[in-house]
């Protein structure tokens, strides 16, 4: 049977009631487009939709997909015939809404990114009959969609960059901070380092290494992984490396995919997610609010909730046991005329993650016969203890999330308020055009975002279940 609250009466809302109220007027962005061959530009006429994939777990940098509408003439003439090399670039203008006056310009900024074009969702001008028309026939024919994929344009000479060196008596952290400085600032693309800002999460290891040789040909992109799994480790609750543009800057994110401890430290550029009634609240264009450095949004979409199973907890164990490979070069046991004696915790690693209620706690031994880099069996332990939510956000603003935001949800569940802390992993960001093509330039901008937190089905027993 279920049970009867009032969402109104709830501390929730009053929180949502804040972001509806103190929120600035919304905004809107419209967008224009534009080719570039390497022996002219061409305007599209209508860029239709912006897919925008950002995988922070997974990726690199961001996989967009672009559809757009391009006279008949230009396709055939200038675009596919070049198609081995094109760029394509936004201009992007950014208005903000008001009911009592006209549109008010906020910014306006242009992007630009290799082209590649999608080949078998175009059309293939060969014996398709355009290529025996005149110009002004093509013309009359009018227009054509065209699906592009869009990549960073840094990330082909970032690709191809080899370091090399050696590193003593230095800090994990230190090490990180400085590859990725000085060797990304000698990249320039446009007469400007590729790399405008650095930010690294503080790391977990804080032991001082003492020898470290980066093998010549070691790629610059690959730096934070040989880092985290190959030499030292460097966080124990996973690693994210991501480059992405952040507040105007094209930044190198390097941070923990699941530490959930994050939003209380962090003291600024965490964001706040609140689920709604749907029931009493009415669709709103305003959704989020900023103030003092975190985000708070509204999510007037649907919640979806994926927890593994506990007996897949059990099965790979909820901790870990490895021998420690500096510990055996220094004196690892006291011999005495009777016996020997070791202390096993300065022998091994060994952690227990989670402890059951049947106290079933399975901590295997690493499948590593012997360590010094106990950091990627902590990340193992930590992706067995997290679940994915995902939340969509209308109208949203998905240039404020940066890889790794430190997150908290708010929902209720049987007339209470829960909290789940944890970090975001991957959003997905549809910008379509509303409206009729050819005479809308108006555009919608709906992102699902996906959160890292700790497992908690608490919240998902009784009457009030995520939907």
């Amino acid at each position: 049977m279920s049970t009867y609250y009032d969402f109104t009466q709830l501390s929730i809302f009053k929180d949502i009631e804040q972001i509806l109220k103190k929120t600035k007027p919304p905004t809107t962005f419209q967008y224009t487009g534009i080719v570039h061959t390497e022996n002219k530009n061409i305007n599209v006429y209508k860029i239709i939709a912006v897919d925008t994939i950002r995988n922070y777990k997974d990726n690199i940098s961001d996989e967009i997909h672009l559809l757009v509408m391009i006279n008949n003439k230009d396709y055939y003439r200038d675009i596919y015939p070049n198609a081995n090399n094109l760029e394509f670039s936004f201009d992007i203008t950014e208005f903000k809404l008001s009911k009592y006056s006209d549109e008010e310009q906020v910014d306006k900024y242009t992007e630009r990114f290799k082209a590649i074009l999608k080949d078998r969702e175009n059309k293939n001008t060969i014996n398709s009959g355009g290529e025996n028309l005149s110009d002004r026939e093509l013309d009359l024919t009018g227009f054509t969609e065209v699906r592009f994929q869009l990549l960073n344009r840094i990330l082909e000479p970032l690709r191809i960059k080899q370091i090399k060196g050696v590193f003593t008596n230095i800090l994990p952290n230190d090490i990180l901070q400085t590859i990725l400085h000085t060797e990304s600032n000698k990249i320039l693309v446009d007469g400007k380092p590729i790399i405008e800002s650095i930010d690294v999460v503080p790391v977990n290891n804080t032991e001082i290494q003492n020898n470290i040789v980066i093998n010549s040909g070691t790629m610059l992109i690959d730096i934070p992984d040989l880092l985290q799994n190959e030499y030292c480790g460097i966080y124990g609750s996973g690693l994210g490396s991501y480059i992405q543009k952040y507040m105007g800057k094209t930044t190198w994110f390097v941070f923990p995919l699941y530490n959930f401890k994050r939003f209380e430290s962090e003291t600024s550029k965490k964001i706040i997610f609140y689920n709604t009634d749907k029931s009493i609240l009415p669709a709103s264009e305003v959704t989020y609010r900023e103030e003092a450095g975190t985000l708070y949004v509204m999510i007037t979409g649907k919640v979806m909730y994926h927890n593994d199973l506990d007996n897949n907890y059990m099965e790979s164990g909820v901790g870990f046991r490895v021998p420690h490979a500096r510990s055996f070069m220094k004196k690892p046991v006291e011999l005495s005329v009777d016996s020997v004696k070791f202390k096993r915790n300065k022998l091994n690693h060994e952690i227990v993650n989670k402890i059951r209620s049947d106290n079933l706690n399975y901590a295997p031994r690493s499948n590593k016969y012997i360590s010094s880099n106990p950091y990627t069996d902590y990340t193992n332990i930590a992706k067995r203890s997290i679940s994915e939510i995902m939340l969509e956000w209308n109208h949203s603003k998905y240039g404020l999330i940066y890889p790794g935001m430190p997150c908290k949800f708010n929902l209720v569940a049987k007339g209470e308020l829960k909290e789940l802390y944890g970090t975001i992993i991957k959003t997905h960001t549809m910008i379509s055009l509303r409206g009729n093509p050819s005479t809308s330039n108006t555009y919608s901008t709906n992102t699902v975002v996906t959160l890292a937190v700790e497992k908690n089905t608490d919240f998902l027993k009784g009457d009030d279940e995520t939907s």
